[in-house]
């Protein structure tokens, strides 16, 4: 026997000299204990930094960190098997057994082994390769672990095909391998057919047609096309009148059940619980704070950390039903795995259930993007609810907390921690410190004196007995109270099952056992809802299973009826984390990707206003192993987060899309590119616009390359438009025109849209008007044939009726592109539309209304990307309160940060504006600076009108140098012709007002 062995396969397992050794709590330090195991070689230290840690997470500490808890493990006095020094880490693995390698080795030698051998290494071999410990977060690793699990899964079924092969005379020893065969690999026609011929063989025709009826249905919800097989087996062995089973087409009548499955035995009624047994010291400290809490006026984390079934969830409900008698407003949530990414997940889910105006008033009006203005409302929020009463936070499950919503409640306790304020969090000993955005809450509020850990071990036996006897009298409490390890969910779950006749010795076979008894299809109904949690309701799962509604109602009556399900806010759920894991762990690998493929499929299918969809939709994508579909789902789950404002999540998925499209071929791989960045490019400011432009013209020729147009023109119109917020002209010209020039005469649609997309921006540079009249013209035509909109074309023409001076027709059509953009989720172009609202108000003189509108943009400007909008918004309020006021300081305040961002277009406007205001007020000298400083900008923009207003201030300016004034006039006469028709009416003005100075 080897000194360590190392067990990846199922549950994680180190044994030192035959007894089980204690493992690490953290998740990453067992997967990285197992990678270094299964590549033994020197990995520099950043290698596995970036392998399982982000930079925020002080990725060497933790590598440390985790090292130290290795040696800890597989370190002996005389042997020290992890080699590091301070650039690289190595596993010395010569004395250590390892289950995959011994697996593999055996599969090598061809199976030379007799078949008792064969056979206690398929017993031993079980469970799929580190099971739970995917961490998709992290893509290289991640594709190791998927890689790994299914040369695992090739290992295991050739041993037992070498098994059913080598029984097959003897049917009654061949079936259980056959069965384990075929739930590894559901899809394999083969394999179900010899089990099929082995059941017939066997005697036991009803298990025969389910298996081929769920061959059938497994088929089809694959999309792969039946060879025959199936058929033939059933046909070659069944007797003439084949009984039949309920399968999704053949559902029987509620009530019933399939006729080889035995009647489901019920579930004993649940007792009521006489309190929390074993948990009085818990109990009176969380009851004990609770009712000190109007008294103490202060704030307190209390942090419950155990394992997995030991009794958090019930302690909270304890406490929960305790805040009732105290009259204390509660805020309840749990987070789920699936959630990780989505923005204050758990806040969200507390507050929206207690109050919806509440939530609209924390949330509706709020930015997702700037954590910080969000903090406060959540603060403020806070502050109010407890100005009458305590305030009682609890929060389940945070070891999967997102990570805004864990910096929130560091940020919110402790601006609130004079207030009678609770927060209870429950969370997994195992799974904590991997969250690092809670670790580092924790340790602030641990910091600040507001945290109190209280660590929840396992039962002792006494008083698992008195839970045994309380929730399923006759169970022999004494036997299983010493089997469950202080474990009360594995002690009841067991005590039921022994009250049903179940020999079930773990939780696991103890579901196997449940799902048996269920009918084929309604097994498979609780395995889609493993696949699906968080809650999930019927409709979801109609969507993705295909069954009927009765065949769904049913299932879910009878796992109600086990106690598996309770009802939920949303739905359904699971009653326990571990019943859905349980359920889950009985799906083969390959067949769970099938499963998250359709659930990512069906999210993207659906319309939906839903922010945790992108969560969801990010989750299923990436456990389907679809490098294609991960990456459309992460442009779809970006655009979704982009509609509400969470740019840091939009940018963190196109990331992680940018990762998966790395595996895909060129012709797939350039049009997901150009999406992906595009949905960084609006979410995120732009560090090097000059590279970003590169990088889009470079993805367009690729584009054009394979010939998908479509891309290659919003390859080029992206470029376009960054040259054009950077002044750079003619080459955004150049570009524009190219984006309509490769769609010409092409798909009616991109066509369309290019041509209306490059008219724009010509419009926006006041170049080739004529043209880009004619080009929005020729979109508009080409829209109506096709009976489609487009808000590029609206606001194009409204942008040409504006410079023409038709602002009525102007603001109409803005007006139009405006809510088509805000319909379709496109916030920079709603802000640009706004802008020009803005724009249009103020050439009107209607300075009441231009505020409206500037105040309205500001808030929209608050929640895009951190670039010049949010600048330029707030200098339109300045220059509105200017206008009104004669007050110039939040003007100057908000040009500041404008010449900041480099707005030069947008910084030109503003200065000429507020220098006309000046001209008319006598401020010669002032106006005279502005204007010189706007005039700058416009030289460079090469912006006619900009340029033709800032000489005419100039020449008002400097009305008493007549050299200097004449010289101005001449320019501003010499840019009449190409500037905006609206400029006649100012210059008149500027004209009249020195005549009368005169």
């Amino acid at each position: 026997m080897a000194a360590i062995e190392l067990h990846f396969l199922g549950d994680f397992r180190v044994f030192r000299d035959g007894a089980p050794a204690a493992l690490p709590p953290s998740k990453k330090t067992r997967a990285l204990l197992a990678y270094l195991a299964l590549k033994p070689r020197q990995f520099r230290r950043e290698h596995l930094c970036e392998l399982l840690w982000e930079i925020p997470d002080d990725p060497r500490g933790s590598l440390r960190w985790s090292l130290s808890k290795l040696r800890r493990l597989v370190d002996d006095t005389d042997s020290k098997r992890i080699v590091a020094d301070r650039s690289c880490v190595e596993l010395n693995t010569d004395d250590v057994a390892i289950d995959v390698l011994s697996l593999r080795q055996l599969i090598d030698q061809n199976q030379a082994d007799s078949d008792d051998a064969l056979e206690a290494a398929a017993q031993n071999y079980r469970g799929n390769f580190l099971e739970g410990i995917e961490f998709s977060r992290f893509h290289d690793f991640h594709s190791w672990c998927i890689a790994e699990r299914e040369r695992a899964l090739r290992d295991r079924l050739a041993l037992l095909a070498e098994l059913v092969r080598r029984f097959a005379q003897t049917p009654d020893r061949a079936l259980p391998h056959a069965r384990a065969r075929v739930g590894l690999a559901p899809y394999d026609e083969e394999a179900r057919s010899s089990l099929i011929r082995l059941c017939h063989a066997a005697g036991q025709a009803g298990e025969a047609e389910q298996q081929f009826q769920l061959g059938m249905h497994m088929l089809r919800e694959a999309g792969i096309p039946s060879s025959g097989a199936l058929a033939a087996a059933r046909q070659a062995t069944a007797p003439a009148s084949a009984p039949t089973v309920a399968t999704a087409a053949e559902t029987p009548p509620r009530g019933s059940s399939a006729p080889s499955v035995s009647p489901p035995a019920q579930s004993p009624p649940v007792q009521p619980a006489k309190g929390l047994v074993g948990r009085e010291r818990e109990c009176a400290q969380l009851s004990g704070t609770l009712h000190n809490l109007a008294q103490a006026q202060s704030a307190t984390v209390h942090l419950l950390v155990g394992a997995p079934g030991v009794g958090k969830s019930r302690l909270l409900a304890a406490l929960l039903a305790e805040c009732g008698t105290l009259d204390a407003t509660v805020l309840r949530a749990a987070a789920f795995e699936s959630d990780a990414t989505r923005p204050f997940g758990l806040w969200t889910d507390a507050i929206r259930a207690l109050d919806a105006s509440a939530y609209d008033a924390v949330f509706g009006a709020s930015d997702e993007a700037n954590r910080d203005r969000l903090f406060s409302g959540l603060a403020n929020f806070i502050r109010i609810a407890s100005q009458d009463r305590p305030v009682v936070i609890m929060f389940d499950d945070t070891h999967w907390s997102d990570d805004s919503s864990a910096a929130a409640l560091h940020y919110v306790v402790r601006l609130n921690r004079d207030r009678p304020v609770l927060a209870v969090l429950a969370a997994r000993e195992g799974e904590l410190r991997d969250n690092t955005a809670l670790q580092q809450s924790l340790r602030g509020l641990r910091r600040d004196g507001l945290l109190h850990e209280l660590p929840i071990g396992p039962l002792p036996e006494t008083a698992l007995q008195q839970i045994i006897t309380e929730q399923a009298p006759g169970a022999d409490g004494e036997r299983l109270a010493s089997a469950c390890a202080g474990n009360p969910l594995l002690a009841i779950e067991l005590a039921r099952a022994e009250i049903e006749g179940s020999g079930a010795g773990s939780l696991d076979d103890l579901v196997r056992e449940r799902l048996a008894r269920f009918s084929t299809a309604g097994a498979d109904v609780l395995r889609w809802a493993s696949a699906l949690v968080p809650p999930f309701d019927i409709k979801a799962l109609e969507m993705v299973t295909g069954f009927e509604t009765p065949v769904i109602d049913e299932a879910l009556e009878m796992a109600e009826a086990h106690a598996m399900l309770v009802p939920a806010n949303q739905g359904l759920r699971f009653s326990h984390d571990l019943i859905a894991k349980a359920v889950y762990r009985d799906i083969s690998p390959r067949r769970r990707q099938v499963m998250h493929r359709r659930i990512a499929e069906a999210i993207v299918r659906e319309a939906t206003r839903d922010l945790s969809r992108a969560s969801w939709l990010a989750y299923h994508a990436t456990q389907s192993n679809d490098p294609e579909l991960a990456a459309r789902s992460m442009v779809a789950a970006g655009r979704l987060s982009l509609r509400f404002f969470a740019n840091e999540d939009a940018a963190s998925l196109a990331k992680k899309g940018l990762q998966f499209v790395e595996e895909l071929t060129e012709a797939i791989r350039v049009p997901l590119e150009i999406q992906l960045h595009e949905v960084l490019l609006t979410a995120t400011p732009l560090d090097e616009p000059e590279t970003v432009a590169e990088r889009f013209a470079s993805l367009a020729e690729r584009a054009l390359d394979i010939g998908d147009l479509s891309h290659a023109r919003l390859g080029y119109h992206l470029a376009a438009t960054i040259r054009w917020t950077q002044g750079n002209w003619e080459v955004a010209r150049k570009q524009s025109l190219q984006s309509a020039r490769v769609v010409r005469g092409k798909d009616s649609k991109a066509q369309v849209i290019g041509t209306a997309e490059t008219a724009k921006c010509l419009v926006m540079l006041e170049r080739d008007l004529s043209e880009a009249d004619a080009m929005l013209m020729e979109a508009s035509a080409l829209a109506q044939r096709q009976q489609m909109s487009h808000p590029a074309i609206c606001a194009g023409i409204g942008m040409l009726r504006f410079y023409q001076n038709r602002m009525d027709e102007a603001e109409e059509l803005l007006q139009e592109s405006r809510a088509l953009c805000k319909s379709a989720g496109d916030r920079i172009n709603e802000f640009l539309a706004s802008e020009y609202l803005v724009v249009i108000a103020l050439q009107r003189g209607d300075v009441d209304e231009a505020r409206e509108r500037a105040e309205q943009l500001v808030t929209l400007g608050n929640k895009i990307r951190e670039g010049s909008e949010k600048p330029f918004a707030d200098a339109l309020v300045g220059l509105c309160h200017y206008l009104q006021h004669n007050d110039d300081e939040a003007l100057n305040t908000a040009l500041v940060d404008l010449r900041a961002a480099d707005a030069k277009y947008r910084l030109a406007y503003t200065l000429t504006r507020a220098a006309l205001a000046d001209c008319e007020r006598g401020e010669k000298a002032r106006a005279v600076e502005r204007a010189s400083e706007a005039l700058e900008y416009a030289i460079i923009l090469e912006r006619p009108t900009e340029m033709l207003l800032a000489h005419a201030v100039l020449a008002c300016g400097h009305r008493d140098t007549e050299e200097a004034a004449q010289a101005h006039r001449t320019a501003v006469e010499e840019l009449r012709p190409v500037a905006a028709r609206w400029t006649g009416n100012i210059i008149g003005r500027l004209d009249e007002m020195m005549r009368k100075n005169l």
